[in-house]
């Protein structure tokens, strides 16, 4: 009897708001590098009880991933100061859409800042609810200057006011994206 290797056609995965943990977050790393679920796109492990570890190990193993588009891992705790370890595994991905609100990022905010300066993939990212203040937003100043595939970026509810935020949006005049 002759096997067929059958590939799962799946696209969209939504498994926000489970205990799956770091534990969860590796074998299903491991399905998405395998050929068992090789199409999907879209990947929502927001509220999952994820850490910063489970994340790093997630990214570096989906380095080569070219089908993935959208991550969201809002609402986990991502605070690590490790951050500058992830900048080469993002350039290798097709992420378009990253979520990353409520992390608990705002102390580390400009190594994350670092990491996606100059991402030439991801187009939208998220960084809503981290409680980033004037201070920590210094590290997004140049962003418009330096990351042009980016069109779309999310502070809302954080602590930035009109004074850093004044900086940010003289810089966006130089954004020119077609």
């Amino acid at each position: 009897m002759e096997s067929k290797l059958n590939i799962c056609k799946l696209k969209h995965l939504d498994l926000s708001c489970n205990p799956i943990s770091n534990n969860g977050l590796n074998s299903l790393a491991n399905c998405l590098v395998g050929k068992r679920l090789t199409e999907i796109t879209y990947l929502n492990v927001s509220e999952c009880s994820l850490t910063f570890d489970a994340f790093r190990i997630f990214i570096k193993k989906l380095s080569k991933n070219h089908k993935l588009q959208t991550l969201i891992f809002s609402k986990n705790n991502l605070f690590s100061y490790k951050w500058e370890t992830l900048e080469n595994a993002f350039s290798g991905m097709a992420i378009k859409n990253l979520s990353l609100g409520s992390c608990h990022l705002g102390p580390v905010i400009n190594v994350v800042a670092h990491v996606f300066k100059r991402n030439a993939s991801i187009r939208y990212l998220d960084f809503s609810h981290n409680q980033i203040d004037d201070r920590q937003f210094e590290s997004f100043q140049d962003y418009p200057l330096n990351n042009l595939a980016l069109e779309e970026i999310d502070f809302s509810n954080n602590f930035i006011s009109d004074k850093s935020a004044s900086v940010f949006f003289k810089n966006l005049i130089y954004n020119n994206i077609s």
